[in-house]
């Protein structure tokens, strides 16, 4: 006799595991807020300073700063790209 296979478990709630929806847990603003945490916080590892301003026609850009160097750069992924290329880290 061998031991039901995950799908054929129930939940605590009476369905099936493959019945389980995939939701998003954390609402987008709160994503993207950890995500500027995440990029600072490596920055900051990096000895670069990041900040999140409004430019003049209210749009938010990202101010990076390192050494002599500073980039205005448009959103969150411009940075991690931005950071990654500075530190030499490769995603891949």
């Amino acid at each position: 006799m061998s031991a039901p296979k995950k799908s054929e478990c129930p939940s605590g709630d009476g369905q099936n595991a493959e019945r389980s929806s995939n939701t998003v847990i954390i609402p987008p603003a709160q994503s993207l807020g950890k995500q500027y945490a995440n990029l600072r916080a490596r920055c900051a590892l990096a000895g670069v300073v990041l900040h999140q301003i409004e430019n003049d026609f209210g749009k938010t850009v990202y101010i990076v700063s390192r050494w002599a160097l500073t980039r205005e750069l448009s959103d969150l992924d411009a940075v991690a790209a931005w950071l990654d290329c500075v530190t030499g880290r490769n995603h891949g």
